[in-house]
Parts: C-alpha cells; sequence; structure tokens
C-alpha cells in the first residue's frame, strides 16, 4: 500500500486538487489493526485505492495527529477508516477489521 507521507493539511490539499477521496486509516497495536494492517496490504485493496486516486494516510492512535484529527471527526474505535469527500464530509466511516473482499465492497460503494 502506498501511504502519504506527509501531514494531514498536505494530504488534503492534494486530495483536494486531484478530486480524490482522502483516506484516514487509524491503527493502533491491537489484534483487529494488525488484522486491517493486512487487509490494507493485500493487493486487491492497495490496486483499488490507486486506480480510484485515493489520497490514503495512516495514522497511530495514540499519536498526536490522530488527537487532532479526532478533534473535526471523532474516533470512536480503533481501527477504523475514513473515507472523506472533497468537501470534507465522511462518505464512510468504517470501524474494526473487514476482510479484503468485503473492504473492495466498501470502497466501491464509496467510489459510486
Amino acid at each position: 500500500m502506498h501511504w502519504f507521507e506527509g501531514d494531514i493539511s498536505s494530504a488534503i490539499a492534494k486530495a483536494k486538487q486531484t478530486k480524490a477521496v482522502f483516506v484516514i486509516f487509524i491503527k493502533g497495536e491491537d489484534e483487529l489493526s494488525k488484522q486491517m494492517c493486512e487487509t490494507w496490504e493485500d493487493t486487491s485493496v492497495s490496486t483499488l485505492c490507486q486506480q480510484e486516486k485515493m489520497v490514503t494516510m495512516q495514522l497511530q492512535a495514540n499519536s498526536e495527529s490522530c488527537r487532532q484529527f479526532s478533534q473535526i471527526y471523532p474516533v470512536f474505535c480503533v481501527p477504523a477508516t475514513f473515507f472523506i469527500g472533497t468537501n470534507g464530509v465522511p462518505l464512510e466511516v468504517v470501524g474494526g477489521h473487514l476482510s479484503s473482499q468485503e473492504f473492495t465492497v466498501k470502497i466501491n460503494k464509496v467510489i459510486e
């Protein structure tokens, strides 16, 4: 998976500039987070995200960046994935772990 490496505001700017969906994956150190990391690394998921012009970023749950993000978009569980449209409105929020098949279905719904 290719993750955006800059800060959140740079990722948002890139998503707006390219009219892409801004995706934030928040992970912890727990087993569900490890399983969701494996889902993200699945070829079907990473390929779909790249093809659909998504700006994807991952944050550690206990990081300062995550705390700042959660002031705008409350994080109720970890792991969590936020798909945010160019207007700043969440298109979909996925809590917990999904298999790569289930997750690609969610991604395709966001794209529509």
